[in-house]
């Protein structure tokens, strides 16, 4: 089975400190929806660049065939940038998951130098990965505004936080505040380990917040 410490170091995982983290606050009080399960939502400050950025908490659900009950799963960051510059400036770092934010300035710069954009070759496309304790799913909307890209990239980083969030909830006693908490993390949950139907209603859920969110942001994207 994958380690967590070896999945985050495939992606150069860099951890942010603890004070760093606190740095982070909430724009709003926590709001309640519903797109046919209900989950909390909390707004977090406008930053430029940034089109939206709310920390996600699903309700409490079940599963079919009581595989497990109860299931409350840790809160995680969706945000979608209209650009990949737009990840850092979220979390106001100059590195996030071992990329640099002078490397994807330099990108741009190319892009642009060559007539492009990141409609035609992105730094990012999505991400999923954490901001020291802070497990954030991430969606650059020029990419994704290309023709097809948004039903490519979103259910594929839905894939990768149901991953992420199952297996903390798999394993509650992972403290992601702790210091290098990866290195000693136990197995990380692969779909055999736990169940399809597992996999399949969280990232029903995660993929169903992100689509959402993605049909009001598309709109006001200009043309």
């Amino acid at each position: 089975m994958i380690k967590l410490k070896n999945l985050l170091n495939e992606s150069e995982y860099t951890p942010i400190t603890k004070k760093e983290v606190g740095k982070i606050g909430f724009d709003s009080p926590e709001e309640v929806e519903d797109l046919s399960f209900k989950f909390k939502v909390r707004r977090m400050p406008q930053q430029d660049g940034v089109l939206l950025h709310q920390v996600i908490t699903f309700e409490v659900f079940d599963l079919p065939d009581n595989y497990r009950m109860a299931v409350k799963l840790r809160p995680y960051h969706l945000i979608f940038g209209e650009s990949s510059l737009s990840i850092f400036t979220a979390f106001g770092l100059n590195s996030i998951a071992g990329l640099n934010k002078k490397d994807c300035e330099a990108h741009l710069a190319k892009l642009a130098a060559d007539g492009k954009t990141e409609k035609d070759d992105a730094f990012i496309a999505g991400l999923v990965n954490y901001a020291g304790a802070e497990l954030f799913q991430f969606f650059n909307a020029e990419r994704i505004s290309k023709p097809g890209w948004s039903n490519r990239v979103i259910p594929h980083e839905g894939v990768h936080i149901a991953r992420n969030l199952i297996s903390l909830f798999e394993n509650p006693t992972i403290d992601t505040s702790a210091s290098e908490w990866w290195k000693d993390a136990p197995e990380f949950t692969k779909m055999e380990d736990a169940s399809e139907e597992f996999f399949a209603e969280v990232q029903e859920r995660a993929s169903g917040v992100a689509l959402d969110r993605w049909d009001k942001i598309k709109g006001q994207l200009k043309k």
